[in-house]
C-alpha cells in the first residue's frame, strides 16, 4: 500500500515524458515532411515554369537579335567580311533559339499544340531567312527587300505572340506553385500553433525553431523568384516590376527618370573561344563593376542572356549619361582571367533614353533605349548612345 502511490506517480512522470517525447517526435516528423514538400515545390518551380519562362525570354531576345541581323544584311549591304561575321552571329542566335525550344518542349505544361505551332513557324521563318540571305548573296537586293517586306516580317509577327503565350502561361504556372508553397507554409503554421497550445515549453521552443526554418524557406523562395541565379541581381520579371513602380511614382510626382539597356560586346565570341565558364565569369564581373560604379539608388537587372537594363530613379538624361560613361570606362579597364590564366578584357555598349512626361507605360521608353543600343552597336560598340524624347 505504501508503494502504490509512488508507482502511480512514477508512471505518470514516465507517461508525461513519453507523451512529450512522442509529441516532439511527431512534431519533428510533421515539420520535416512539410519542409520537404516546400523543397519539392521549389524544385518543381525551377524544373518546369521558370525553366520555360527563362527559355521563352531568351528565345524572344534572340529572335529580335536575329531579325536585326537580317535587316542589317538587307538594308546596310555591308562588305563580304562583315557579312560573314554577321552570318556567324546569326547562326549562333539560331542555335540558341533551338536550344530554348528544346527546353520549352521538355518542360511546358500547357497546350503543346501551340508549342508545335511555334516550332513549325520557326522552321518556316528559317527557310524564309535562308531565301533572303541567298538573294543577298546573289546581289538581288530587290528580291531580298520584297521577301523581307512581304514574307519575313509577317512571319516574324506570327512567332512573337506564340512565344508570349508560352512565357505568360509559365509565369501564371509559377504563381500557382508559389501559392501552393504559401498554402503549405500556412497550414504548417496553424497546425503547429495547435500543438504548441497543449504542450509544454519544450514544444514552444521546437515550434519556434520550425517556424524560423519555414520563414527561411519562404524568403529563399521569394529571392529565387526575383533574382537571377548566376549574377544575383534582379531578373527580368522583377526588374520590370521595379520599373513599373518608378513609372507610377513619376506619374504621381512628375519626377524624371532614365532607362539604359546594356549588351556585352561580342559575348558569343567569348563563349565560343574560352568556354561558358569564362563567359559566366564575365557576366558576374560585369555585375560587380556595375555595383561599384552605379549609385546606391540605381537599379540593374538582367533581362536576357548578355543583356542588362539600368534604371536611374529621379535622374535626368545628362546625369544618367555621366554615370554610364563612368561605368563604361570602368568596364573597359576590367580584366577576367581565362582557364589558362590569361587576362581577358571585355566591353559593353549602352543605349540610354529618358522617360517622357505623360507616358502611361514603359514600352516606348524601352524601345528608345533599344534603338539607342542598336546605334551604339552599329557605331563600333563600347559606346553610350542616347536617344532624346
Amino acid at each position: 500500500m505504501i508503494h502504490r502511490p509512488r508507482i502511480t506517480i512514477a508512471a505518470l512522470i514516465l507517461g508525461g515524458y513519453g507523451l512529450i517525447f512522442f509529441a516532439l517526435h511527431g512534431l519533428g516528423w510533421y515539420a520535416t515532411r512539410n519542409m520537404e514538400q516546400l523543397r519539392t515545390v521549389t524544385q518543381d518551380l525551377y524544373a518546369h515554369p521558370f525553366a520555360v519562362s527563362n527559355a521563352a525570354i531568351d528565345m524572344k531576345s534572340n529572335l529580335f537579335q536575329l531579325r536585326h541581323h537580317m535587316l542589317q544584311v538587307v538594308l546596310l549591304q555591308k562588305n563580304n567580311d562583315n557579312l560573314r561575321q554577321m552570318y556567324g552571329e546569326a547562326d549562333g542566335f539560331s542555335e540558341t533559339i533551338r536550344t530554348d525550344l528544346a527546353v520549352i518542349k521538355a518542360n511546358f505544361l500547357g497546350d503543346m499544340n501551340r508549342v508545335r505551332e511555334l516550332e513549325i513557324k520557326l522552321d518556316q521563318w528559317d527557310a524564309i531567312r535562308a531565301e533572303i540571305l541567298a538573294a543577298v548573296e546573289k546581289k538581288d537586293m530587290e528580291t531580298a527587300h520584297r521577301l523581307v517586306r512581304t514574307v519575313g516580317t509577317p512571319k516574324f509577327t506570327e512567332i512573337v505572340p506564340l512565344v508570349d503565350y508560352v512565357q505568360t502561361f509559365a509565369k501564371d504556372r509559377a504563381k500557382l506553385f508559389v501559392d501552393e508553397a504559401e498554402r503549405h507554409a500556412q497550414q504548417m503554421h496553424s497546425r503547429m500553433l495547435g500543438l504548441i497550445a497543449v504542450l509544454s515549453v519544450f514544444l514552444i521552443a521546437t515550434g519556434f525553431a520550425v517556424l524560423r526554418g519555414v520563414r527561411n524557406l519562404q524568403d529563399e523562395l521569394r529571392r529565387q523568384a526575383t533574382t537571377d541565379f548566376l549574377t544575383e541581381i534582379p531578373n527580368r520579371r522583377h526588374f520590370i516590376e521595379l520599373l513599373d513602380r518608378e513609372l507610377a511614382r513619376s506619374l504621381r510626382y512628375d519626377d524624371p527618370f532614365a532607362l539604359a539597356v546594356a549588351d556585352l560586346d561580342l559575348f558569343k565570341t567569348i563563349n565560343d573561344t574560352h568556354g561558358h565558364h569564362v563567359g559566366d565569369r564575365v557576366l558576374k564581373k560585369f555585375c560587380e563593376v556595375c555595383s561599384r560604379s552605379l549609385r546606391a539608388s540605381d537599379i540593374i537587372g538582367r533581362i536576357g542572356g548578355e543583356e542588362f537594363a539600368v534604371l536611374f530613379p529621379k535622374t535626368g538624361l545628362s546625369e544618367a549619361l555621366d554615370v554610364l560613361e563612368r561605368l563604361r570606362s570602368a568596364i573597359e579597364e576590367t580584366v577576367v582571367m581565362t582557364e589558362q590564366g590569361l587576362p581577358l578584357r571585355f566591353t559593353a555598349s549602352f543605349g540610354l533614353a529618358a522617360y517622357a512626361s505623360g507616358e502611361k507605360n514603359t514600352m516606348g521608353l524601352f524601345k528608345r533605349a533599344d534603338d539607342a543600343l542598336y546605334e551604339a552597336k552599329r557605331g563600333g560598340r563600347n559606346k553610350v548612345c542616347v536617344i532624346n524624347n
